[in-house]
C-alpha cells in the first residue's frame, strides 16, 4: 500500500509548499508515528510514496498552525 497527497493552500490559491505533515500508524489502540516530512514546491510529499506500508489504519496530521503563522510572518 501506498499514500499520495498533494495539498494546495486555498487561501492563496498556490501550493502548500513547506506545510509539515506526519503519518502516524494505528498500533494497540493508539499511534505511532512513522513518518513526517515537508512539501515540496508543487505541494507534494513524494518521500511519502517511497514508504512501503502494511495494510491497516493510519493518521495523516498537518501541521498548519506553523505553516500560516509562517506566511503571517513572511508578510
Amino acid at each position: 500500500m501506498s499514500v499520495s497527497v498533494r495539498v494546495i493552500n486555498g487561501i492563496y490559491g498556490r501550493p502548500a509548499a513547506g506545510l509539515t505533515v506526519s503519518l502516524s500508524r494505528e498500533v494497540d489502540g493508539g499511534f505511532v508515528q512513522r513518518w513526517t516530512g515537508r512539501a515540496d514546491e508543487s505541494g507534494q510529499f513524494l518521500s511519502l510514496q517511497e514508504l512501503s506500508l502494511p495494510p491497516g489504519a493510519y493518521r495523516l496530521e498537518f501541521d498548519l498552525g506553523d505553516y500560516f503563522c509562517a506566511r503571517v510572518r513572511a508578510l
